[in-house]
């Protein structure tokens, strides 16, 4: 694993950046005189990206705070799976960083797929998410018969206090006065679970298919409903006040404003086979939810595939296989100019020659990428460059996208070099956003913290999933502490689930 700061010597007040430490890092012996800092193991957690904080108290000694510098304003806890594909009754939570390893088969790349049908159905509807997905069939899981079981979802996302703010300050009551910078500083945090399922009408491959059922939940950081918006068998949309305290009366006057209202719900009561999320939510916190999750990317990169000539748009976006990367490329530089400093600057620490990155025009009237290098008298064209580099450059172009809210990342490892790869997982740790990475990559594996790092299995058909450096009970205090590499323990055998098995 990455090194954490040992025994480093600090002056009050001075923030210590400690990108490789986990949320749960422990902060240990202080010294008598407050100048010496003591990092522990890093624990559970891929929450990476940590800050310690020394303050000076009146006694001259410090107090040592650990929080999280990312910050999340929104982030998924957690995704839920029935019957989709191999993911028949699969849980995982995600972290800042969340690694996924397993042999080949284990339903890595169902558990992708799983997201890019999660932001299809929130950005384009679930029929177009199913018929992306290549229809129902393909979606169901191989071993359930068509109509005996639905396919169901379940997504939780937490929302910061200020993101509910914002949310309120659009969606609240208008018959009562609000203060603003009031609401923004006292909204507590929350937790938005929208569950959902559908199948098909019957077993013919033609038969279309239904919702069975569909809720909302809002609920505090404990865990605890304080409401509910529920679909029933019939289409028709039911509110609910769970939790009836008074404590919570305002803001649930606020949340459920516009859903109490008399006929609204029923005036914008979804088909068969649509969602309530795109059809009866505005600028609130359901809406935030909902763009958020639209806004999931996932990419697996090809080197061939990224030099190819773009074309500028007003939006344009770095799609799956790196399609359109110089388009990308401009649009950052053209409307993102902090976004495409980082990107300028993380190449030059990737190739130390490079003086800049460039778009320019084709024979044809599209755009490609050219990179200027120090001493050599003309631009290299994105065809001329290694597949290492223009590999690096698509990612990191993927990384510092501010558009996207979580990033998918299969084989991060591919075309590039490991002392560039150990680059950009830095890159990863200390971006603003999830990110999730599938690998079999020894040095991404290695150089990550090893609570991130997620083992895949299939059993009879099903995928399973488990925090890889605590399958094998007897060393997995060794593996958290870094004496064992996560590495050294899938290639020792240990964790029988981790060899190879089957076909699926």
């Amino acid at each position: 694993m990455p090194p954490v700061i040992m025994n480093r010597r600090v002056d009050p007040g001075i923030p210590i950046h400690l990108a490789s430490i986990s949320r749960a890092a422990l902060v240990q012996g202080i010294d008598s005189s407050g100048q010496q800092l003591h990092v522990g193991s890093p624990q559970r957690s891929g929450n990476v990206g940590q800050q310690v904080e020394t303050i000076l108290d009146q006694q001259r000694s410090l107090v040592v705070v650990l929080y999280s510098e990312r910050g999340h304003q929104v982030r998924i806890r957690s995704v839920h799976f029935e019957a989709f594909k191999s993911l028949y009754d699969f849980t995982t939570d995600l972290d800042d960083l969340t690694v996924i390893t397993g042999a080949n088969g284990s339903g890595k790349s169902n558990l992708v797929d799983g997201l890019v049908f999660i932001s299809n159905a929130y950005s384009h509807g679930l029929e177009l998410a199913v018929s992306h997905g290549g229809g129902y069939e393909n979606l169901a899981h191989r071993r359930t018969r068509r109509a005996k079981r639905p396919i169901r979802l379940t997504v939780e996302v937490e929302l910061a206090s200020e993101e509910v703010a914002e949310g309120l300050r659009y969606s609240g009551r208008r018959n009562r006065a609000r203060d603003d910078d009031k609401t923004r500083s006292s909204a507590p945090p929350l937790i938005v679970r929208h569950d959902f399922a559908f199948r098909a009408v019957s077993q013919t491959l033609t038969a279309d298919f239904e919702v069975t059922q569909e809720s909302l939940a809002v609920l505090n950081m404990d865990g605890r409903i304080l409401a509910t918006i529920v679909r029933g068998g019939d289409g028709r949309i039911t509110v609910k006040r769970v939790d009836d305290s008074q404590s919570n009366a305002d803001l649930l006057d606020d949340i459920l404003f516009l859903y109490e209202r008399d006929g609204l719900l029923a005036e914008v009561k979804p088909d068969p086979s649509d969602l309530i999320v795109g059809k009866a939510f505005f600028i609130d916190i359901f809406g935030q939810v909902s763009r958020f999750l639209a806004s999931i990317r996932v990419f697996q990169l090809s080197p061939h595939t990224s030099r190819l000539p773009g074309v500028a748009s007003p939006r344009a976006q770095l799609e799956l296989h790196g399609e359109n990367l110089p388009g990308a490329a401009d649009f950052l530089r053209r409307n993102h100019n902090e976004a495409w400093t980082n990107v300028e600057s993380a190449m030059r620490t990737i190739m130390p020659t490079l003086e800049g990155v460039s778009i320019a025009y084709t024979e044809d009237r599209r755009i490609s990428v050219q990179f200027r290098e120090r001493g050599v008298g003309r631009p290299w064209n994105s065809s001329e460059v290694s597949d290492g580099t223009i590999q690096a450059f698509a990612l990191l172009v993927a990384i510092f996208d501010p558009r996207a809210s979580i990033l998918v990342i299969e084989e991060l490892e591919n075309a590039l070099h490991p002392w560039i790869l150990r680059q950009l997982l830095q890159i990863c740790q200390e971006s603003p956003r999830q990110i999730l990475l599938t690998s079999h990559s020894p040095v991404l594996l290695t150089a990550v913290p090893p609570g991130s790092v997620n083992l895949m299995w299939l059993e009879e058909g099903r995928s399973q999933i488990a925090q890889l450096a605590t399958m094998d009970s007897e060393i997995a205090d060794q593996v958290l502490d870094g004496e064992i590499t996560i590495f050294e323990l899938l290639d020792s055998g240990a964790v029988e689930q981790s060899l190879p098995r089957g076909l699926g």
